[in-house]
């Protein structure tokens, strides 16, 4: 029975941060929103509709545009950034930091290089602040498929970053079947809780844009499930 502690206890922790690495995007959103609603002078309502902030107003001028749909964006690469450093096996960071630290690097690499080409391709998000600068269609899909190609630079990180939140045994020697049993515990049992919470929270419903943010966190982890379970190296 004591050998399935720790890994109740890593089914709990991971949820509890990535749920919360989520929820703060949500609500940092809301709230740059809002802020930048207060400075350009919003008279419309920004609200959340179910768990999307959304801005609705029947009169837009450009610098609401930009404070409302691109300052956010901003804010999310300047976050992105700070939490993009690299940790190395062994560490005495403490494992609740960790977690925070990897989820949160995945929420926003999703939402910085993944969602802007959907966003563009379904004129939603940053769309808006693109389209009131005038920029051309193609330029704009160019935008989106760049950030893609910088996701895919990136997205093997991931690995790494987690890699030191693995169980590891008393000898430091771990073989790929060992890694493969701790990754459900670690990364897909909470991504289906996340999953199941934004069903509920959306009135049991998943709106388009979270589908393809959490179908892009699927083929995120997927790619990486490979990589970190040949990582030996971690651990000598």
């Amino acid at each position: 029975m004591q050998s399935k502690l720790p890994f109740i206890r890593m089914i709990f922790q991971s949820t509890l941060f990535l749920v919360f690495a989520f929820a703060a995007l949500v609500f940092l959103q809301l709230a740059t929103m809002q802020t930048g609603a207060y400075v350009s002078g919003f008279e419309g309502l920004i609200i959340l509709e179910g768990i999307t902030p959304i801005a609705v107003s029947n009169l837009w001028y450009k610098s609401q545009v930009m404070w409302i749909y691109l300052m956010p964006y901003g804010v999310f690469v300047m976050i992105f950034t700070l939490v993009a450093w690299q940790r190395r096996y062994p560490t005495e960071i403490p494992m609740w930091v960790q977690l925070l630290q990897s989820w949160t690097y995945v929420v926003l690499l999703l939402t910085v290089f993944f969602m802007p080409l959907w966003e563009i391709l379904n004129q939603r998000g940053i769309y808006y602040a693109l389209n009131w600068l005038h920029i051309d269609m193609l330029l704009q899909f160019a935008f989106g498929i760049f950030m893609w190609l910088i996701l895919l630079t990136r997205v093997l990180h991931i690995s790494i970053l987690f890699s030191t939140s693995l169980i590891i045994p008393p000898s430091k020697t771990i073989i790929p079947k060992q890694i493969m049993i701790q990754l459900p515990f670690l990364w897909y049992i909470p991504l289906l809780i996340l999953i199941g919470i934004i069903y509920l929270l959306s009135n049991f419903i998943i709106p388009e844009a979270y589908m393809y943010f959490l179908g892009g966190m699927v083929f995120i982890l997927l790619v990486n499930t490979g990589l970190i379970s040949r990582y030996s190296v971690i651990v000598k």
